[in-house]
């Protein structure tokens, strides 16, 4: 039975989502083929990157099943990622979660990526995902 909205593995008014831990495109890709999930969720730092999850994206939307990005909206790359691609319709933040009165964008982990602000995220327009790395940064992490 092929997913369809709302009826991924055949039950019915049961939308299921998976992938956050699958490591390679084969599984995304029997995922699919079986209709076994409405919401393919590929992590873009576990499935090869932004070429992993556009590959995983151009397959999902062969199929007609959407892509949610695990931790899309964590970085500058899956940020652009989500946004251009019509297979992904929301964005997910997982990464340092902001407790309760701490602002968003104090927890972003590289300089450089926006924070979503009152449910909205713009991402950067600046070269290169928009990434503001300083040499400070930098040697604050060096081994």
């Amino acid at each position: 039975m092929a997913a369809t909205s709302g009826y991924g593995a055949g039950i019915p008014y049961q939308t299921i989502a998976t992938g956050e831990h699958w490591y390679s495109l084969q599984p995304f890709a029997f995922a699919c083929a079986n209709g076994l999930v409405d919401i393919l969720q590929p992590d873009p730092q576990w499935v090869g990157g932004v070429t992993g999850v556009l590959k995983i994206c151009h397959l999902a939307q062969a199929h007609g099943v959407s892509v949610i990005a695990h931790a899309g909206m964590n970085y500058p790359y899956g940020q652009h990622l989500s946004f251009a691609m019509p297979a992904i319709q929301w964005g997910d933040r997982s990464e340092g979660v902001s407790p309760p009165g701490v602002p968003l964008h104090e927890r972003t982990v590289l300089p450089g990526t926006p924070a979503i602000e009152n449910g909205y995220l713009v991402p950067s327009a600046a070269p290169g995902f928009g990434f503001d790395f300083s040499l400070q940064w930098l040697e604050a992490r060096t081994v």
